[in-house]
């Protein structure tokens, strides 16, 4: 796999929210119930850390790759109608809200 992969989902109907997290090869490792509002967080932790050589590359162009990726998320939040789009990008010292839609 590319990164760790955690999903956490709650609908309205629903009294607790649900933690997945993913193993490598992409199947469901775990499932257990846990706080959370409304909607659903998507956690990608170490992108591309198992490809090292890959990994490298991506280190030496972070930036243009960041861009690349919020110009997509900007992309899904011009399109999507009903469904709230809220992008943080989290670094060691800070959250900064990079896409926002109401």
């Amino acid at each position: 796999a590319l990164a760790k992969l955690t999903l956490i989902t709650r609908t309205a109907s629903e009294s607790t929210a649900t933690k997945l997290e993913y193993s490598s090869s992409g199947e469901l490792k775990k499932s257990t119930p846990t706080a959370r509002g409304q909607g659903t967080t998507i956690l990608l932790e170490g992108l591309f850390k198992p490809l090292p050589v890959r990994y490298k590359e991506f280190q030496k162009n972070k930036k243009r790759e960041y861009g690349k990726a919020v110009k997509i998320l900007q992309g899904y939040a011009i399109i999507a109608k009903g469904v709230r789009i809220h992008v943080v990008h989290k670094s060691k010292s800070n959250r900064t809200k990079v896409v926002k839609t109401e």
